[in-house]
């Protein structure tokens, strides 16, 4: 979802939260280029975007508090066929997906504890 937070948010960040389906979808794209690529991106996703939200206190607590995040999952992986068992090696790393998890987000910090 796009949020827009007035002055800050377009020209201090740069547009990073008024163009962010933009920016996760291309996070290469040159920030002065966001606002021509969502013109042009928005009309093609149709209902797969969400709109245009405010960006609140409470805007934000429910999007850390119920939104979905990704991560890498060998077991899912092996179920759906991407990798064979055992097979965590780096080199078969192309052939590994990010599933879904509904929730609370967890810390930076998560994924520094598995290694």
């Amino acid at each position: 979802m796009d949020r827009d937070f007035g002055i800050i948010g377009t020209h201090f960040m740069h547009h990073i939260s008024s163009d962010h389906v933009t920016h996760h979808l291309f996070s290469r794209i040159p920030h002065y280029y966001t606002p021509i690529a969502s013109r042009a991106i928005v009309p093609l996703l149709g209902k797969h975007y969400h709109g245009r939200g405010q960006f609140g206190y409470e805007d934000l607590r429910v999007a850390f508090r119920d939104c979905q995040w990704v991560e890498g999952s060998l077991e899912k992986d092996i179920k759906f066929g991407l990798r064979k068992g055992g097979d965590s090696t780096e080199a078969n790393t192309r052939d590994e997906a990010l599933w879904y998890r509904s929730g609370v987000s967890p810390a930076p910090e998560y994924k520094m504890r598995k290694r």
